[in-house]
């Protein structure tokens, strides 16, 4: 199921309203893991995507800044 969003996903809270999950993929190494945005928008707040994608670091290889960041279209769990 698909949620409906009117406008441009800029922010973690964005995400969030969008009840969206995010993607995040290590352009050094490919590995990749799913990221739920509620937990990081309320340790960070209104972060904007390109401030995180900075501060992602990868948990396989240790290489920071050099993520890729994708916004799933699924819910998050438990949600129907």
């Amino acid at each position: 199921m698909v949620r409906h969003w009117d406008g441009e996903i800029a922010t973690l809270q964005d995400v969030v309203r969008a009840h969206r999950m995010l993607w995040g993929l290590c352009r050094h190494c490919g590995h990749s893991a799913r990221i739920d945005p509620r937990s990081i928008a309320f340790r960070y707040g209104a972060l904007d995507l390109a401030a995180l994608r900075a501060r992602l670091r990868c948990i396989r290889c240790k290489s920071a800044g050099r993520a890729a960041i994708v916004i799933d279209d699924r819910v998050w769990p438990g949600m129907h």
